[in-house]
């Protein structure tokens, strides 16, 4: 594929970044060698390297209806409550060998105003958010022989157990998501993995599937009673599986399959186990037999209701925490009288304090509640939660399991785990921060057909937002103030420095991102009312402008009672207007929050636009107020445009454009609101000072290590890990101790691999 020779460089520790190859072949590298100004230091050892390029993994997606005919022979029973159903079949190819997984699914859906099922075609939306089967993988072992040899052996050296090939598999389920009475397909695969060519042969595996009360089997594949033992089978010449030459044995490197068709019938996580069995033939000591455990989990939900658990990773006894229950809907009408317990049977090392029980009397529809359960704990040890439909289906109620232990059911993808730090942000903030998370969960695992119309919010997108709420906490719990600390997730959220839309979309758009913002004014209410707006706005300012990627996060304030803004982009029009939860509030603006500062507003942007900002000063009553826009950042200096003393009666209006461009922007005084503006000001520019970087607190971690050789180190700043490098005992001042320079040597290896955080 290359023409002639293509020369690679790079700097030393980092790879060499090779060009997408299309061609199947072997590359070679050659004449490595690290050089300095064009002059030759060294060769590397070795000098060249083999590249081999190989086509590893293909998918495919396709769906179809199934005819009356199929849904008869796949022996599916349709009854009034399931009459739509679907093929979607997932194709994999993994070096040069293709598989197919046929999943037929079955809906019930309403019928139109004439009496007719009303035709939707599955498959026709959101297609680009399908992600591969979920694997759990396993290996098969040597049963140990019942009729042991006697005798000894012939080797002097003395009798040992022949070596075991590699015999691994893996469980496919289509997704780690299912719906309510949604039949899906769970694939069982296992290789021969003996080098190509060996004698070593499987013969005769089988799998039989143990599924618990909240899933039931509906066929296999190959056909075969239910509850007996599956053939285990290698698609024959045709290449496909349930053809007349199917193969029942396994030379090296050969993969067989069977397929389970599996129905959800109880919501909640399901674990599935799997017995497999055979014989291996060509070891020297003659036949042995083969045995196997495989488990894997899925998750049923309804598909109107979603739920989503938040918890503590690791628990202490006596230390009570919050568990808390995001509940979304994700249908068109809305949800009432939603029932949540934690009944005493499926509490396990745990007990609740308070009530067990809770009920959510209306949930809006593309709306989230949160349910929160006070637990203590009886052991340390770490947190398992699952949670079942109680056994009326027509009733929203909702059954939990919760237990403390080293061990348990695998983690259920609703579940969200939180950093018991978590506990330290103030009640509001991490109520609606929850729920706000929970909601963009809930979309982002949501199937396609719920989706639609509303923001596409993808798991990285909520991992991210956990992450961020968790350092708020640890940051407060470990003496960081709840403004600084808050101010830096308001920025972060709102969309400094990742502008993540869909996510933004879902902050601006609902219920819940209203609640959110509103429980960060309120901490920037409580500062306000002690320094005043112009001091938080400062102080905002210098405790966000260090954040990495926030190249000008643009803050307008106006202070004076009765005073309140308008901004709206000079590109587009869209207006931000009323702070928290006012009805007429308005959040068109893209990246942009309004805070309500008692006595003033702050209105946060936190992605500026090139094309700049309209604001807009306006009073409810005659009387002046202060006006601040920060200014963008020039050579490390942080200042800001302030006009004082504005005059204006309960019509009047004050407006100033601004953008990043630098120019000194003049403010336009129509004091009476008859339209015409009497009087332009110019800001008057003043230097803020920026937080400085230093150490916040130094904090054992008794978590991690529990003789307090751990210790937290907060910083006010981002911490440039690159920087640290090589050691320096000038990186840092322990009183009478020397520093060790910078990062511990297994730190050296892997600081690609941080998230930018200041602990």
């Amino acid at each position: 594929e290359i023409d002639g020779v293509l020369e690679l460089a790079t700097i030393p520790n980092e790879p060499f970044r090779i060009p997408r190859l299309s061609l199947k072949g072997q590359y070679r590298l050659d004449n490595i060698r690290l050089v300095q100004g064009g002059e030759l230091l060294a060769y590397a050892e070795p000098r060249s390297a083999a590249v081999l390029v190989t086509q590893i993994l293909i998918t495919r997606v396709t769906s179809r209806p199934l005819t009356l005919e199929e849904i008869r022979s796949y022996g599916i029973i349709v009854d009034g409550s399931s009459t739509r159903a679907y093929n979607f079949t997932f194709g994999f190819g993994i070096e040069g060998n293709t598989f197919d997984y046929n999943v037929p699914i079955v809906y019930w859906y309403p019928k139109d105003h004439f009496g007719l099922p009303s035709v939707t075609v599955l498959g026709s939306e959101g297609g680009s958010r399908f992600e591969p089967p979920q694997m759990a993988p396993f290996t098969l072992t040597l049963k140990a022989r019942d009729d042991p040899q006697g005798g000894g052996c012939a080797d002097p050296s003395g009798c040992q157990e022949e070596e075991m090939p590699p015999l691994p598999g893996v469980i496919l389920f289509p997704t780690d998501l299912s719906l309510l009475h949604q039949f899906f397909s769970v694939v069982l695969l296992a290789t021969n993995g003996a080098p190509e060519g060996d004698v070593l042969t499987i013969r005769d595996l089988t799998a039989k599937i143990h599924l618990p009360s909240g899933l039931r089997q509906a066929r296999t594949e190959p056909p075969t009673t239910l509850g007996t033992p599956v053939p285990m089978r290698v698609p024959g010449p045709d290449g496909e599986l349930g053809t007349a030459d199917d193969l029942t044995f396994l030379v090296a490197q050969a993969t067989a399959e069977a397929e389970f068709l599996v129905e959800g019938l109880r919501e909640g996580t399901h674990v599935v186990d799997f017995d497999l069995e055979g014989v291996l033939e060509g070891l020297p000591t003659g036949i042995r037999r083969l045995s196997g455990t495989a488990r894997g989990a899925v998750v049923v939900r309804d598909p109107t209701l979603g739920i989503v658990v938040s918890h503590p990773d690791v628990v202490r006894a006596d230390e009570e925490y919050t568990l808390e229950l995001s509940v979304t809907n994700n249908g068109v009408t809305p949800a009432n009288l939603v029932s949540l317990a934690l009944p005493p049977s499926g509490l396990a090392g745990v007990v609740v304090v308070g009530e067990n029980r809770q009920t959510i009397d209306s949930i809006l529809p593309g709306e989230s509640e949160i349910v929160e359960f006070r637990l203590r704990p009886l052991l340390t040890g770490r947190v398992i939660a699952s949670f079942v439909r109680a056994d009326n289906h027509i009733t929203p109620s909702f059954d939990f399991h919760v237990g403390v232990g080293e061990a348990g059911i695998p983690l259920s993808p609703t579940e969200i785990i939180l950093p018991h730090e978590v506990e330290s942000l103030p009640s509001a903030v991490r109520r609606h921060g929850l729920g706000l998370v929970g909601l963009g969960f809930s979309l982002a695992t949501a199937p396609a057909s719920l989706r639609a119309g509303r923001p596409d919010t993808s798991r990285q997108e909520v991992d991210q937002r956990v992450f961020e709420l968790s350092q708020a906490g640890r940051y407060i719990a470990m003496g960081e103030s709840a403004f600084d600390a808050l101010a830096e997730l308001a920025v972060n959220w709102t969309g400094a420095p990742d502008s993540q839309w869909e996510w933004d979309e879902l902050r601006r758009i609902t219920r819940r991102g209203a609640l959110f913002g509103d429980a960060l004014g309120q901490v920037f209410r409580a500062e306000a009312t002690t320094v005043g707006v112009t001091a938080t706005f400062e102080r905002f300012a210098s405790t966000t402008a260090g954040i990495a990627g926030t190249a000008a996060v643009a803050l307008v304030a106006s202070e004076g009672t009765g005073s309140y803004l308008d901004v709206a982009s000079r590109t587009s029009g869209k207006a931000l207007y009323g702070p928290g939860t006012a009805a007429d509030r308005r959040r068109e603006l893209p990246f942009a929050d309004l805070y309500d500062l008692g006595s003033g507003e702050l209105a946060l942007l936190a992605s500026p636009e090139a094309g700049g900002y309209r604001v807009t000063l306006r009073r409810r009553t005659s009387g002046v107020a202060d006006l601040s826009i920060l200014a963008p950042p020039e050579q490390g200096e942080l200042t800001a445009w302030t006009w004082s003393n504005v005059g204006l009666s309960e019509n009047g209006r004050a407006v100033v454009d601004f953008d990043n461009s630098g120019s000194a922007p003049t403010l336009a005084i129509d004091q009476d609101g008859d339209g015409a503006f009497e009087d332009n000001v110019p800001g008057s520019l003043s230097t803020l000072s920026i937080r400085p970087f230093a150490v916040v607190a130094a904090v054992q971690n008794a978590r991690i290590e529990k003789t307090g050789h751990v210790v937290d180190v907060l910083f006010t700043g981002t911490v440039d890990f690159a920087s640290l490098q090589p050691r320096d005992p000038d990186h840092f001042e322990i009183a009478g101790k020397l520093s060790d320079g910078g990062t511990s040597t297994r730190g050296e290896g892997v600081l690609e691999s941080f998230r930018p955080t200041r602990l």
